[in-house]
């Protein structure tokens, strides 16, 4: 069991990561990822890797504020798969109708996974994305 596989996944999400902070140098962006990600499929690891790609997106499209923070953090332990991307932006109203379809399609791909989701935000307090999700099992 290498940790080359690992560490090339690892390397994906930081070259994700940094080329969207070259990009948007007005963000104070910082990545955490801990844990050993080369045991995980390849619907996993595209999910893991989508979901941190649309909340890049988003904060970009829609967290305004020039000094925004930006934390991605992701681990993987032996049973689950953690991912938290969090911003100091805009944020918006939960209700407000204005959900795109990334929101939904992140919400659909942990699920597939039997896994959770959590979107916790309100007008000028910023923007809590978490999913949490088994390292192995069934996708649906």
């Amino acid at each position: 069991r290498s940790s080359a596989a690992s560490d090339v996944y690892k390397r994906q999400i930081s070259e994700l990561f940094n080329d969207w902070v070259i990009r948007h140098p007005q963000h104070h962006a910082k990545l955490s990822i801990e844990g050993n990600f080369n045991e995980l499929d390849e619907t996993r690891q595209l999910t893991i890797y989508r979901i941190v790609q649309e909340c890049l997106t988003n904060i970009s499209r829609h967290a305004g504020a020039e000094n925004v923070e930006v934390k991605v953090s992701l681990s993987c332990n032996n049973d689950l798969i953690d991912i938290s991307v969090n911003d100091n932006g805009n944020g918006y109203h939960p209700s407000s109708s204005n959900k795109g379809y990334g929101l939904t399609g992140m919400r659909e791909r942990v699920e597939a996974l039997s896994g959770s989701f959590e979107i916790v935000t309100e007008p000028g307090k910023g923007f809590m994305f978490s999913a949490t999700f088994p390292t192995l099992g069934v996708t649906e």
